[in-house]
Parts: structure tokens; sequence; C-alpha cells
């Protein structure tokens, strides 16, 4: 999944095409490792934006984030920006398998704001890392031996399963993640928790 940043037909037209590049590629290359697939499909989608700008300086800011699995049957890959989180679902239960490449979630691995203060959080919405067309920007790709959970078979392709941050986060932190920039006050780091030795020693 692709779901555009910002507000207007920008956001949009980035994650239309960022979809449509990943997909055609996936369809495409069946021969092809699914790892190697999915970086070739993030860098073709960052180099069809940044024509996409070059031809049409309207689009300047256009970007999405994504969230993608190929599969070769036998094994598979995860593509990951942004905050569009990738969950395994397995025995009834979601299992989520990204990191949020968001404001927040820095703060959280930093040990400057605790979990559930995520939600309610000014600058929630933050995104650090999304397809957009200038080089350098760096996807995760994790082949799937590192994105299943401990314990248990790999899943089917089917059982694979990718929600929204918009769709996953009032069950998970209990609070909506709305997309709007006009909420975003002046300085985010004064709503930071302050680093701590304890925090420091746990590496978090």
């Amino acid at each position: 999944g692709a779901d555009g940043v910002g507000v207007g037909p920008a956001g949009e037209g980035a994650s239309a095409t960022t979809a449509h590049v990943v997909s055609a590629l996936a369809s495409a290359g069946q021969d092809v490792e699914p790892e190697v697939l999915l970086r070739a499909a993030v860098r073709e989608a960052h180099l069809q934006l940044h024509e996409g700008v070059r031809k049409s300086p309207e689009w300047a800011g256009m970007a999405t984030t994504l969230t993608a699995l190929v599969t070769d049957g036998e094994t598979f890959a995860l593509a990951h920006v942004g905050d569009s989180r990738g969950f395994v679902f397995r025995d009834g239960s979601l299992t989520r398998v990204t990191r949020d490449h968001t404001y927040v979630q820095d703060l959280i691995d930093e040990g400057r704001l605790l979990e559930h203060e995520a939600a309610m959080h000014p600058w929630r919405n933050v995104v650090m890392r999304t397809v957009n067309g200038r080089p350098g920007e760096r996807a995760t790709i994790s082949p799937s031996d590192s994105v299943m959970p401990s314990g248990g078979a790999e899943p089917a392709p089917s059982s694979t399963k990718h929600l929204p941050a918009g769709a996953a986060a009032p069950a998970l932190l209990g609070g909506r993640f709305p997309r709007h920039e006009s909420e975003q006050p002046a300085d985010p780091r004064r709503y930071a928790r302050p680093s701590t030795p304890a925090f420091a020693e746990s590496g978090n």
C-alpha cells in the first residue's frame, strides 16, 4: 500500500505512481529474488517521481509512504518507508512487523517519549522518510527471515496483510492519527521527554 503524504493531489499522485511502479515490476519480475526486486522498485518509484516533478514543477513536494510485500512462492521480502504499517495476521491476532519512520517513533526509540503518549503528541504525523523522488532516501527492505515474529512457521502470502497507519493506530495506541499539517506546532522538540541515564543505558 502507498499513502500520499500532505494535502491535495500531489500526495495522491505520488501514492498512485509508486503503487503502479511497484506492482508492475513485481508482476514482471517473476524470476527475480523478492528483496532485489523491491529495491529496484523503490529506486524506480523515486526516479518516476523525480521525473514527474521535473516536468510539472507544481508537483514539487509530492511524497508517499510505502509498505509492500513481494513473494516468489517460497520466500518474501517487505519494503517499508514512512508510517503505513505492515502486520502479520496469524492465529487470530495481528503482529506489527514494521517500524514507523516518524518523529514520534524516533523520540520513543531515544527514550524521550512513552508509547502511550505518541497518540496525543502534536507532532505524531511528521513522517521522516518517504518515497519522494529525492536521491538518498532509503527504504527498509527486509527478507522474510527477519520479518517474521519468532515462533511458528512463515505464513502464506495471503495471511500477510498491510494496514495504513490511520487504521491500525486506534487499536494499537487507542487514538486517531489524522494527517493535517495545520495541527503541527512551531517547535516539536519542546514536547519531547528529556533523555535520562536509565534510557541511555537500556539502548532505547
